[in-house]
């Protein structure tokens, strides 16, 4: 396709504050696009804040930008942190993972416990798993939650998440057990 002509349009529709205009034109700004377009950091960080509202891959990006040096300022770990985190709220998958990971390596079990559920995968509902085997508190509804989940996966008929709903219930059963 025609490449200046649609930074050509993504830069009008960003302008007339069009969200998803101004996610392109930023990573157009990022990515540099030849002759028409050269590469400005900058720019492309200040589009994706303004995308950022609106767009959650758009917020991902935000936070991506703030980890690095650009032209004119240092890589800014405090914004690249809470872009992270309002990407991860928005539900941004690679946000989430992220996120939690942050929690992991911080050892915030108590806050990773939900994310690791709105992750929903076999290894993040392990990791839950865990997390209830050493005594973190959680809310009975995430346990609930987990159950959920892990039945389901055992009615589709993988074998594996029924070891991990066993484990679940039988740490589940003792925590009740201890009230």
């Amino acid at each position: 396709g025609n490449r200046s002509g649609s930074v050509a349009l993504y830069k009008e529709g960003a302008e007339a504050g069009e969200p998803n205009a101004m996610e392109a034109l930023g990573r157009a700004l990022r990515d540099g696009s030849g002759d028409d377009l050269a590469r400005n950091l900058d720019a492309a960080t200040d589009w994706f804040v303004k995308a950022a509202d609106f767009i959650p891959a758009a917020m991902h990006e935000a936070h991506e930008m703030y980890l690095n040096k650009t032209e004119t300022r240092d890589p800014d770990p405090l914004h690249a942190a809470q872009f992270l985190e309002r990407a991860a709220r928005m539900g941004h998958p690679e946000a989430m993972v992220q996120f939690a990971m942050k929690l992991g390596q911080e050892k915030r079990w108590q806050e990773l416990a939900p994310w690791l559920l709105r992750i929903e995968t076999k290894s993040s509902i392990a990791q839950f798993v865990r997390i209830l085997q050493a005594n973190v508190p959680v809310h009975d509804f995430l346990v609930y939650r987990a159950s959920q989940f892990l039945q389901n996966l055992v009615n589709e008929g993988f074998e594996d998440a029924r070891q991990l709903l066993h484990q679940l219930q039988k740490v589940a059963t003792v925590s009740q057990n201890e009230l």
